[in-house]
């Protein structure tokens, strides 16, 4: 799916939380931290991969940490062991659609619905500061 395809201007409900954006963002690089070494260690999961994984959850981490204590936004680049902007929107995509699946097979469990609804919120975020960038981009060539 292409951002342009999925980027919405409809607000999520959790758009201004960020704190609760930066504790599912913290939530969710446990999660990776926790399970990745068995994943591992049973072969469903590369140590590339999983080391790759844990970097880009970390990125998202710091940066909603960073936005929710209203301090500068951490790199976006790998080499300072960052994520892009493409890498967080991409495993936000991932696990917004994995929390989705979740809630949706519990209906009943509001807790899951609310998690899922955060985890897109968060997609929602990364999407909209891709988009920012393009346009930043596209205006420094047009003024080249």
């Amino acid at each position: 799916m292409s951002m342009s395809a999925s980027l919405s201007d409809a607000r999520p409900r959790y758009a201004d939380e960020h704190d609760t954006l930066a504790s599912l963002a913290a939530h969710l690089l446990g999660e990776r931290v926790a399970r990745y070494p068995a994943a591992v260690a049973a072969a469903k999961l590369t140590q590339a991969d999983a080391d790759t994984g844990i970097r880009i959850m970390s990125a998202i981490a710091a940066r909603w940490r960073a936005i929710a204590d209203r301090q500068p936004l951490p790199p976006t680049c790998a080499c300072c062991g960052g994520a892009s902007l493409h890498e967080q929107r991409d495993t936000l995509a991932a696990a917004a659609a994995r929390t989705s699946q979740i809630a949706a097979k519990d209906r009943g469990n509001a807790n899951k619905a609310d998690y899922a609804a955060a985890a897109t919120t968060l997609l929602w975020h990364a999407e909209h500061a891709l988009a920012a960038e393009a346009n930043c981009r596209n205006g420094y060539a047009e003024a080249a």
